[in-house]
């Protein structure tokens, strides 16, 4: 009788070696196809079964950083830790799992000494500059945009919001200028336009920004957001017909902010 119940729980625990390992398996594949939600899924379900194995705590924690998750990439590599103090995690995953987590200045240190391992990773400075932009430190955010651009200078989106930084800083001819470089690397990135005008406006070059409103309406037409930002700059123009007009444009389309 003993022996039987030894030899039936010998067969649970392969079973539950089996399970494990083929749910890890399907993580596994499931990561390297970027389906991350069904990768968290079956470390989920490899965790449950195994909730002490630190390895798959740290795969699950990668996977939840894809899907960006709050808190729970930072918990798992915690947890390895702990479990494993051994397991060496590299600063940049520390990182973005700080910052997931509003860690900010742990966020910020991870991104720093991940970028001392390896100073050319463009996506180090970029995670980093977006984490000073969200803790208003805007200085250091523009620099580290200026890194990721020197290295990626393809890359549109970096020049865009940067862009948008410098006309926050009320910097706005090096905005309008990261704004036309954004467009000649990538000329179907039309909602330049709209952010292009206002800074033209705040420097009272008013034909400029008029011309750029009108390639946002001949792009999207239906915008109304377009009809009622150009009302404001024909009434700093002092051409109150034409900033009627586009008001009232602008309430047709359904525009429902502050005119």
């Amino acid at each position: 009788m003993v022996s039987a119940l030894i030899g039936l729980s010998l067969v649970a625990l392969d079973a539950q070696a089996d399970s494990e390992q083929s749910e890890f398996q399907l993580a596994q594949q499931c990561y390297k196809a970027k389906q991350f939600i069904s990768a968290v899924k079956h470390y989920n379900e490899a965790v449950k079964v195994n909730p002490t194995n630190a390895k798959y705590h740290f795969q699950r924690g990668i996977a939840i950083l894809e899907l960006k998750d709050k808190d729970g990439a930072l918990a798992d590599f915690e947890f390895c830790t702990k479990a494993s103090p051994n397991v060496a995690i590299a600063p940049k995953y520390w990182a973005p799992a700080y910052r997931a987590a509003g860690k900010y200045q742990e966020a910020i240190d991870a991104y720093t000494n991940a970028i001392k391992l390896d100073p050319k990773s463009v996506d180090l400075y970029y995670g980093r500059s977006q984490t000073y932009v969200e803790h208003d430190q805007f200085d250091k955010a523009i620099d580290d945009y200026t890194q990721a651009i020197k290295l990626r200078p393809y890359v549109d989106y970096y020049c865009s919001e940067r862009a948008q930084i410098y006309a926050q800083q009320k910097q706005y001819a090096k905005a309008i200028a990261d704004f036309d470089q954004t467009l000649k690397i990538n000329k179907e990135n039309k909602g330049i336009f709209l952010r292009r005008a206002q800074c033209y406006v705040e420097i009272a070059n008013y034909k400029a920004a008029l011309d750029d409103y009108d390639k946002a309406i001949k792009d999207k037409p239906g915008q109304p957001k377009a009809y009622a930002l150009r009302a404001k700059a024909y009434e700093r123009m002092g051409r109150k017909d034409l900033a009627d007009a586009d008001r009232k444009k602008a309430r047709e389309l359904g525009e429902d902010f502050a005119l």
